[in-house]
């Protein structure tokens, strides 16, 4: 699972370990100095490379129009959550592909053959996430 968070520089790899110690991310990466941020892709486009995964192959699920206008700019689908920061309104008229109420709702939309590149804004939104990212190690 390759995972950005651009908002929050905090959030490194030893973080990550620390808060959700059963999930193995194959890459994290927080907002760096000298690169461009959202909605600008290439805090994406770093962690495709690091994954070795194209862009038909992912989803990017954000809770912003910033993240919508992100994910279109990588090539990517963009999956709005309605658990984050912003209303349905919002990630619509910034053409999320799906809105997701629900973290569980992210299972019904991936296929076998797609990986995940997730941006989340804040703990509690990853926090969500944990159980569904949690069984696709399994």
């Amino acid at each position: 699972i390759g995972l950005g968070i651009p908002a929050e520089p905090l959030f490194r790899s030893a973080s990550m370990e620390h808060y959700f110690p059963t999930i193995k991310f194959t890459a994290v990466l927080g907002q760096r100095e000298g690169i461009p941020v959202k909605p600008h892709p290439q805090i994406v486009f770093d962690i495709m490379e690091m994954t070795k995964v194209n862009a038909e192959d992912c989803l990017y699920v954000g809770d912003t129009g910033v993240d919508m206008d992100t994910a279109h700019r990588a090539g990517m689908k963009a999956v709005g959550a309605l658990w984050g920061y912003r209303d349905c309104q919002e990630l619509t008229e910034h053409q999320a592909e799906y809105i997701i109420a629900q973290p569980t709702e992210l299972i019904k939309l991936t296929v076998d053959n797609w990986q995940l590149t997730i941006t989340l804004m804040s703990l509690k939104t990853l926090n969500s996430l944990y159980p569904i990212l949690w069984k696709q190690q399994q």
